[in-house]
């Protein structure tokens, strides 16, 4: 349990603390010096029930506005302090501004300095701060007046506390680690130690996690949570974790970056989000603000995506990062100007990781769509977008969702699960059988259009009209037609689909004139003749013989190497097996168009056309006057 305090300059905020735990937040020297808070403080204290409660003293000065933010990003709850001889002041309104717009929504309302004014003035603070709460979560909440130098009401605020614990409710532990960093340094004979808020998910000794932005990655030696050594941290907590890893020297870690689970590994210079402006504050299309999340002030520009003039409190928007930053979908955040002087708005991110070429009216359904706090309902809706799957790596990153959860929300939707390389997908069932269906029919047509040709190639299927995807991923394709391929409805041969009754159907002139064309191609590989020497030992023109060879390479009967040479398949593959045996006798696995000359016997020309269709293919590649086999 976390309790934030917030509320103007030296109001008494460290004292209140010091008074409910015996312990002074300010530690830096500047801070005793000057008499106010400039950094996060932190306390923790049992109040009876064996559990710990925390308090984080945030400060209160104008100037630090953005140390507060980072203060309240992931607490339970707010001890509001107002100093009744002063009453409400400008940081009062800010603060509670802020609050509401990080979505803090339980707190206590404590009056401070009671021993120095009269009872007059005390209910006349009271009536105008219960004037300014009415319209915030803090309207209904518990008041408590205090001194925090004669201890008067410190004894009652404490019982609330403690009470309270058992009604207030706590963040949800669902979700992947991630801790806000907000501290950063070295301890002799321990090493790094990182402290800060974890926003959510839960932590465990030895276990590795990720840096970020720079992704690199680190093993948790120890942790303390709550101010005391522990085995695990979780979500709303406090915690201080001292790090080891190869990496770790290499990698600066600073306030305002992440440690977060192994799998997280987002960060973007761009995310979608509903946005909201304070009272009296105007945001401005394209207009320079200054962003908080967690613990990082970033400096960027806001974009809107709707209707200018539209009434409603929140507007769709995109917002560009000067620097990567790390988010997920539901963070909320912070905006102040330009200048960093004035809190103008806040909002909560829909998509952390926003697509740059998007049409407005399509960042605004893409916002719509993300904003839906129900995880069923956008997932749902994802998948009838106009893609045909969808990425559950990359639904998982931008959700935080856990492995437990997505296997629930992918069972309800009924879908069929596709694992293509590193990225597992989920399709409707019945999109996905009709996607195949849809692909069985092009094949059907493209035989029906083009009966001389064996097949249709990967991208001539790529470029076709599908109903409902524009345009088709090829991993898609290539595992619809896999699958059809097991279900015996197609078949592939050297990269051409067809269908599994399909025979190619040859033109009668390609058959009057191939007993006189195979067998020139069929000598001996050393004296195969180029077209110009075929077209006059048979005795038609080049241009017809042209016409000829084209066909019958479209239906199988050779390949073409290059512009004048077509090759047997069979002569070809005897040709790979050569390649191959060369490549493989070379202790380097080095050899030149000379070496593969002088074991084929074959004119220099024709290696070195050969060879490069060799590369073309992917058989063979080229480094410099050299060549290796790829091993595939």
């Amino acid at each position: 349990m976390i309790y934030a305090t917030a509320g103007h300059v030296d109001h008494g905020k460290t004292s209140l603390i010091r008074s409910l735990t015996d312990i002074d937040t300010d530690r830096l020297p500047e801070e005793k010096r000057r008499g106010l808070s400039i950094d996060l403080g932190f306390a923790y204290v049992d109040l009876g029930d064996g559990e710990k409660i925390g308090f984080v003293d945030v400060p209160g000065h104008e100037r630090f506005v953005r140390t507060m933010v980072a203060g309240v990003g992931s607490v339970d709850a707010v001890l509001f302090v107002i100093a009744l001889d002063d009453g409400p002041m400008p940081q009062t309104a800010e603060h509670l501004a802020i609050l509401s717009l990080l979505g803090v929504s339980s707190g206590v309302v404590v009056f401070t300095k009671v021993d120095r004014v009269d009872e007059d003035r005390k209910l006349e603070v009271r009536s105008v701060v219960k004037d300014i709460l009415l319209p915030t979560f803090l309207k209904e909440s518990r008041e408590f007046c205090v001194s925090t130098k004669t201890g008067e009401g410190i004894k009652e605020l404490k019982q609330f506390l403690l009470e309270n614990k058992q009604t207030l409710r706590r963040k949800s532990s669902r979700g992947l680690f991630r801790l806000a960093v907000d501290r950063s340094f070295s301890l002799r004979g321990a090493g790094k130690v990182i402290t800060g808020s974890i926003f959510s998910g839960c932590l465990g000794m030895n276990q590795t996690i990720r840096h970020l932005p720079s992704g690199g990655k680190f093993r948790i030696r120890n942790l303390h949570a709550q101010g005391g050594s522990s085995e695990e941290a979780r979500v709303g907590q406090r915690c201080a974790l001292n790090l080891s890893g190869s990496e770790l020297g290499k990698t600066p870690i600073e306030r305002g970056d992440w440690l977060v689970s192994e799998f997280l590994r987002g960060t973007s210079k761009r995310i979608h989000a509903q946005v909201f402006s304070l009272d009296g504050e105007n945001l401005k299309h394209r207009m320079p603000v200054h962003f908080h999340l967690g613990a990082a002030d970033v400096t960027g520009r806001l974009f809107f995506c709707d209707d200018q003039n539209t009434t409603v409190d929140s507007r769709s928007a995109l917002l560009v990062f000067d620097k990567k930053i790390h988010a997920v979908k539901g963070d909320r955040f912070v905006l102040r100007d330009q200048a960093a002087v004035r809190t103008i708005g806040g909002g909560v991110v829909c998509d952390p990781s926003a697509e740059k070429s998007l049409s407005r009216a399509r960042r605004c359904e893409s916002i719509k769509i993300m904003s839906d706090p129900d995880l069923h309902a956008v997932f749902s809706k994802l998948l009838d977008d106009d893609v045909i799957g969808l990425d559950l790596v990359e639904f998982r990153q931008k959700c935080n969702v856990p492995t437990s959860i997505l296997k629930e929300i992918v069972k309800k939707a009924g879908c069929v699960e596709l694992k293509m390389g590193s990225s597992d997908f989920a399709v409707r069932k019945t999109r996905w059988e009709n996607f195949k269906t849809d692909v069985l029919e092009k094949i059907k047509i493209f035989h029906e259009t083009n009966p001389s040709f064996s097949g249709i190639t990967l991208e001539e299927l790529l470029k076709a009209n599908f109903d409902f995807v524009k345009p088709v991923d090829r991993m898609f394709l290539i595992e619809a037609a896999a699958e059809l391929i097991e279900q015996g409805k197609i078949r592939a041969e050297d990269g051409i689909y067809k269908m599994e009754s399909f025979s190619v159907g040859v033109s009668p002139e390609l058959k009057k004139m191939w007993p006189k064309i195979f067998p020139l191609l069929s000598a001996s590989e050393r004296k195969i003749p180029v077209v110009q020497d075929l077209s006059e030992v048979i005795g038609i023109s080049k241009r017809a013989l042209d016409s000829h060879m084209k066909e019958a390479v479209k239906v199988g009967y050779v390949i073409k190497i290059s512009e004048k040479r077509f090759f047997l398949p069979e002569t070809l593959a005897g040709l790979r097996k050569t390649c191959v045996a060369l490549g493989d006798s070379r202790k380097d696995g080095r050899f030149s168009v000379v070496d593969f000359r002088d074991k084929t016997g074959i004119g220099r020309n024709a290696v070195v056309e050969i060879l490069e269709f060799f590369d073309r293919e992917g058989l063979t590649l080229r480094q410099g006057n050299h060549r290796v086999l790829r091993r595939r």
